[in-house]
């Protein structure tokens, strides 16, 4: 795990979405990951990241066994598509995020015959946390930071940050992290 001082945050020109890069970056051009517009790393506008907010700094810990139903809410044009949920494995979790295994999509176009899942940057989930440690599934809503293919590549892996949490969500999810990592 890298402290949080070892990483700069700041809003991207275009989107305005926190950018987490590593300070030793800084002054370098590069591209938001979301948006992909080019710019200056920490450009303007640079803050420490926050202990225990930023997901670059939370404790990150496996969760077997653990998986995540989606459904998934796109808006377009002021209209919601949902998407019927799948049960995803779940890579490693932490107080404010969560890595998840997605399927890719088969699509003979490419040489591997797998493509990308339709999932974004800047998709907000609607997902439900099916873990052994809790009573029953845990409803919560995140926000599609990273997706990047695995080396089978015919699956990937979404890097989901939560959003919207209330405080009892915040606290279940710290005792369940302490718990998973065993501490």
């Amino acid at each position: 795990m890298h402290p949080a001082g070892d990483y700069v945050v700041y809003p991207c020109e275009v989107c305005g979405k926190r950018i987490f890069t590593p300070r030793a970056f800084s002054g370098q051009v590069g591209a938001c990951p979301l948006c992909g517009a080019q710019h200056t790393i920490g450009g303007r506008g640079v803050v420490a990241a926050q202990p225990g907010i930023e997901r670059r700094d939370a404790d990150r810990v496996p969760a077997p066994g653990a998986q995540v139903a989606l459904d998934v809410a796109r808006s377009a044009g002021g209209q919601f598509e949902t998407v019927t949920p799948q049960l995803m494995a779940v890579g490693d979790l932490s107080e404010t995020g969560i890595a998840i295994v997605v399927p890719g999509v088969r699509d003979t176009t490419h040489l591997s015959g797998w493509r990308a899942p339709d999932h974004k940057a800047g998709d907000v989930l609607r997902l439900a946390l099916h873990a052994p440690e809790l009573f029953r599934p845990r409803a919560f809503r995140a926000e599609v930071r990273r997706v990047s293919a695995n080396k089978d590549r015919r699956t990937w892996t979404l890097g989901l940050a939560f959003v919207g949490l209330t405080e009892d969500q915040r606290a279940e999810l710290r005792a369940l992290v302490r718990r998973l990592g065993g501490s």
